[in-house]
This record gives C-alpha cells, sequence and structure tokens, in this order.
C-alpha cells in the first residue's frame, strides 16, 4: 500500500501569495500532471505503530477530555469515534 505525500517544494510554492491566482490559470492536466509528477512522492509499506495495552489505555485516559471537547466543538455525538 502506497500513499502520496506532499514535498518541500509542494509546501513553499503553495504558500506564495499569488499561487492561488496561478494554479487557477493553468490548464487542469497540466496542474494535475505537475503536481503528480514533481509536487508529490510515493510512501510505501508506512506502517501504524504497535502499542501495548498499557500505552493505549494510557493514551486514551490522556486524550478523553480533548477528545470529547473536540467533538462537542464539531457538533458530532460522543461516540463518533470508535476508541
Amino acid at each position: 500500500m502506497s500513499k502520496a505525500v506532499p514535498t518541500t517544494a509542494y509546501s513553499v510554492i503553495n504558500g506564495l501569495p499569488t499561487m492561488e491566482t496561478v494554479k487557477r490559470r493553468l490548464p487542469k492536466g497540466l496542474r494535475q500532471g505537475s503536481r503528480d509528477r514533481f509536487l508529490t512522492r510515493r510512501v510505501s509499506g508506512h506502517k501504524k505503530p504497535d502499542f501495548s495495552p498499557t500505552i493505549c489505555g494510557w493514551l486514551r485516559t490522556e486524550l478523553a477530555a480533548d477528545t470529547v471537547a473536540l467533538l462537542e466543538h464539531c457538533g458530532k455525538p460522543r461516540d463518533h469515534w470508535r476508541l
């Protein structure tokens, strides 16, 4: 499984003040082609970390209040995520 991630060049170019105007004026094919060819890279073999049950429990405890606050802020029910 591979995932496309932006390169540093993509982040720098997107930060330029006039970039939105330039992107709107470029033909869609050229815009997508340059993004896919030069401004992103494929990362494969990325695995999620394996956490022990002890660490998972600790993380749940530490993040519980912030998680509930974020869900309330976004208008989602408390059981929106399976934790």
